[in-house]
Order: C-alpha cells, then structure tokens, then sequence
C-alpha cells in the first residue's frame, strides 16, 4: 500500500477528520478504486461519496432546511462569499450539527 503525509493531509482536507467520512474515503479506495492511495484517486472517492444518498447528507441538508438562520447563514458564507455577524445561538446551533466547524 502506498501511503503518505500528503495523502492524509488530502483526506483531512475533505473530512476535516470526521471519522464516518475518512473511513468512507478508505473503504472507496481500497474496494472500488484498486487500493491505489494516490491524490487522484483520494478525489474520485470523494465524488464518488457524493454522488450517492447517504443518511448523513440527508440529516445534513434536513437541518438545513429546517432552520432558517442557518440556511441563511450557510448560503451567504458558502455560496456568496460574504462576511455575516456571528449569531451565538445559530452558529452553536450549526456546529452541533457539523454544518459549520468551531
């Protein structure tokens, strides 16, 4: 197996360290992508992740959409770029869901 500090790092980067997610991206490599650890192929499981429905994306947009504030704060940071006020409560609120990092 090859493996590398720069392969974590790139794992990291998509993760953020979340274990559900790294293990996704270990098990899509090793099973589907011929256990070959390159960067490449660390991005193919990670579009591989997300062109399928998981519970976790579900959960994820479900609070979202259930919670205005963090949908609008989750829209101006993310697809808009901008700087927002900190809200307490909706960033709490956003962290304790993993939409948003403390």
């Amino acid at each position: 197996m090859y493996w590398n500090q720069s392969i974590a790092e790139q794992i990291h980067i998509f993760t953020i360290g979340y274990p559900y997610l790294v293990s996704d991206i270990c098990k899509t490599v090793d099973e589907k992508l011929g256990a070959v650890w390159t960067e490449e192929r660390i991005y193919m499981a990670v579009k591989s992740i997300l062109s399928k429905k998981t519970t976790l994306f579900e959960d994820v947009i479900k609070n979202i959409e259930n919670n205005a504030e963090i949908k609008t704060i989750a829209s101006e940071l993310l697809l808009s770029g901008r700087y927002i006020s900190y809200h307490p409560f909706s960033f709490e609120t956003g962290v304790m869901f993993g939409i948003f990092k403390n």
